[in-house]
């Protein structure tokens, strides 16, 4: 179940995901990225005839906007996989276990992404500040329609002087941490390329 909310929660964290100027307060870069995102998902619902979903196309879409060149997906992906097997792995294995990886959010994300279209966010300042400092966390919690508060801890580093995001955890649980667990038991019991062979499986059936 925590699972489930990690994946939810993700897909609006991750959709209004968006490299934060060093200069600049990553609360305020965040409020205003999650409200553009938040609106945009709006806008393409409304355009639809009442009842109907927006396209796995749509969500594609607007997660390679909003995600994929502002999420640091070289780290989360050696995290996810653990430093042994990624050290193990060859050049071949890497390039195509980031690539599974990086599909697995996509698709994941997208699928869910509609659910946090109409849900209230509130990000609180970074505690002690952010100056000076090469790692933070921000907390949130975000209110969706008749769903419990869902606390949310965004994770940033500082890459060649911008914010990006690498992990985020949810009611204390870290994404990184859950795919890692996953991963894990594949990749001692049948070897990394049975695990991205098991990964794309996975992937072709999301986005089917």
């Amino acid at each position: 179940m925590k699972l489930i909310k990690i994946i939810l929660a993700a897909s609006l964290v991750f959709c209004c995901a968006q490299v934060f100027a060093a200069t600049q307060s990553p609360t305020d870069m965040l409020r205003k990225v999650t409200n553009t995102a938040i609106a945009e998902l709006r806008t393409a619902k409304a355009k639809l005839p009442a009842g109907k979903k927006l396209s796995v196309k749509v969500m594609h879409d607007i997660i390679n906007k909003e995600l994929l060149p502002y999420v640091d997906l070289n780290n989360m992906s050696r995290a996810v996989l653990g430093r042994n097997a990624w050290a193990n792995a060859n050049a071949s294995e890497r390039v195509q276990f980031k690539k599974q990886f990086t599909d697995l959010v996509i698709n994941t994300y997208a699928s869910a992404l509609t659910t946090f279209d109409s849900s209230d966010i509130t990000i609180y300042p970074v505690r002690g500040g952010y100056k000076g400092k090469d790692i933070i966390q921000v907390n949130s919690v975000v209110q969706a329609p008749g769903a419990q508060p869902l606390p949310v801890v965004y994770h940033l580093e500082k890459v060649s002087g911008k914010w990006m995001i690498f992990d985020l955890s949810v009611e204390g649980i870290s994404l990184v941490e859950s795919y890692k667990a996953q991963f894990a038991p594949v990749v001692q019991s049948r070897g990394l390329k049975a695990l991205i062979s098991s990964l794309q499986s996975h992937n072709e059936q999301l986005a089917s």
